[in-house]
């Protein structure tokens, strides 16, 4: 749930508020051309690394092929991960050649929570990477006009000192953000009033998306029972307006079978899911201080099989009162699949926009099928 709740959020390369570090200045490097990322597991528990987000630049949206780079995402990577002690898990984004640069942002699931970083590699700059405390050490292997690091998650191992062979016979993932997909779920015309803006930067999501990052994922949110779904296609999207105080977005994803956007249904807005996620806001971190709870959402006049929570989340940012409403549903018609949900701070959004909103993705949804 978390994962694709982010993924619906995360629609474009951000920066993730995270501690900075940078590498050595390197002045002879006129043009940039490729950004490789790897990791060593040196966590103190037995739990595999795996990849929860990867937003290259240039590149993609997240769990879609990069194609004309010399890698693409491996299922291994999601699914079975990085066993303790070990190296692994490339990533790897060329530059292009109009001006050189690459970047990105990556997440890992560690089992002791989300570790993270951004990176860039920009023309006639420094490299620079930015992570967060899981991270105990960014070891720089290239630092010229590529850029080459390993990020020992855990504890410091040893120097990482070859390339290690690609896995072979590993199946890489295939579902790609379809236009078709995308024109099914939220519209500019779904949304109540004026001063809506689509856009691809997750940092306006405001308040919500610190949330996210300040939050913790207990060690009983493991997803580790859960099925690997493939869609055929996928498409998200995301408005805001009022500085971020409001958002909307949603997630589509075709199926080739019924059974896979079922399965889906199941596992996403199950009550220990919506309980995690409740967990996940419930922030203790500093200045922000929040307790979120969960409840059913009614979805009056959808006739598809649809499910709605409601999550309340109360409490002070910034040393000041503060509160917010995430109001989720998620839909199914036949192999067709969407999550979509309001975001508002102080306020819910009223039923009547969100019935509206809700009932056309539903509509959309059923006219695929």
């Amino acid at each position: 749930m978390l994962r694709r709740l982010t993924l619906a959020l995360a629609v474009a390369v951000a920066a993730i508020a995270v501690g900075a570090g940078s590498a050595p200045k390197d002045a002879q490097a006129a043009w940039k051309y490729s950004c490789d990322v790897m990791v060593y597991n040196g966590t103190p528990v037995t739990t595999n690394i795996r990849l929860f987000t990867w937003l290259p630049f240039p590149g993609t949206l997240p769990f879609e092929p990069i194609s004309g780079t010399p890698h693409e995402i491996s299922a291994v990577y999601v699914a079975i991960g990085l066993e303790q002690g070990k190296f692994g898990l490339l990533l790897s984004v060329t530059g292009l050649f109009i001006n050189g640069g690459c970047g990105g942002t990556v997440q890992y699931i560690t089992g002791q929570g989300l570790a993270q970083c951004a990176y860039f590699n920009a023309p006639r700059t420094d490299n620079t990477i930015s992570c967060n405390d899981p991270i105990k050490w960014v070891q720089w292997k290239d630092d010229s006009s590529d850029m080459f690091v390993v990020l020992h998650i855990g504890s410091r191992g040893p120097p990482f000192r070859r390339l290690a062979a690609a896995p072979s016979g590993v199946p890489l993932a295939k579902p790609g953000q379809d236009p078709v997909a995308t024109t099914l779920g939220l519209q500019r015309k779904d949304l109540p009033g004026s001063g809506w803006k689509r856009t691809t930067e997750v940092e306006k999501v405001g308040t919500l998306y610190q949330l996210l990052q300040r939050g913790q994922q207990p060690s009983w949110c493991d997803e580790k029972h859960k099925g690997k779904l493939e869609p055929l296609h996928y498409g998200h999207a995301l408005f805001t307006r009022r500085g971020g105080a409001q958002s909307a977005f949603s997630l589509v994803d075709l199926f080739l079978r019924n059974r896979g956007a079922s399965q889906l249904f199941n596992e996403t807005l199950s009550e220990g899911e919506v309980k995690c996620l409740a967990r996940v806001l419930s922030v203790s971190d500093g200045t922000f201080q929040t307790h979120a709870t969960a409840r059913k959402l009614s979805l009056p006049g959808i006739s598809i099989r649809r499910q709605g929570y409601r999550i309340a989340i109360k409490g002070r940012i910034n040393d000041r009162p503060w509160s917010g409403y995430l109001d989720l549903a998620q839909l199914q018609a036949g192999a067709h699949y969407s999550l979509a949900g309001f975001f508002q701070a102080h306020a819910p959004t009223s039923a009547a926009a969100e019935q509206k909103a809700f009932a056309a993705i539903a509509s959309r949804l059923s006219a695929k099928g």
